[in-house]
């Protein structure tokens, strides 16, 4: 289980008494069916960049592979040839997903591992890259995050794994 305390910059709201910050969770992404909507995943994206927002990822970022699907290709007896073309649809997928957040990094305060990912052969998986791309921690299967508003603070994260 991963702990993470965050402090996020707060702002004037325009309907509250009170200073707010916007958190917008984004999950079930599954970038890499043709029926998925990038441009409205964009769209989603600018919105909340242009509002200051922060993000929590709540996983299935990519839609390769499902627990079913990463047993069988584990247990598969592929031609390296196969296993290096899912390796880099994987990969496509990732990039795909990475475009539509673009501008997001350091706005993330962490990503919920899904059930859809695809793991490589160093171990890492399309979750701990992505994560690490948008230079957020990687929050595994389970986490605890406690936010802290502090008005005109910038964001400051602190992981520790239990």
């Amino acid at each position: 289980m991963e702990y993470i305390a965050v402090s996020v910059e707060t702002r004037p709201s325009l309907t509250l008494p009170w200073p707010e910050a916007l958190l917008m969770p984004i999950g079930d992404v599954q970038l890499g069916v043709p029926s998925r909507d990038v441009d409205r995943l964009k769209r989603h994206m600018e919105w909340g960049l242009e509002h200051g927002a922060y993000f929590l990822g709540m996983g299935d970022y990519v839609d390769m592979s499902a627990p079913s699907d990463r047993r069988r290709i584990r247990t598969a007896e592929f031609y390296d040839t196969t296993t290096e073309a899912i390796l880099e649809k994987a990969a496509r997928d990732e990039a795909a997903f990475l475009e539509a957040v673009d501008g997001s990094a350091c706005r993330w305060l962490g990503l919920l591992q899904g059930h859809h990912y695809t793991t490589y052969p160093d171990g890492t998986t399309t979750d701990t890259r992505l994560a690490n791309a948008l230079e957020a921690p990687f929050l595994g299967d389970c986490a605890s995050l406690r936010i802290t508003l502090e008005a005109g603070k910038k964001r400051k994260a602190i992981a520790n794994v239990l």
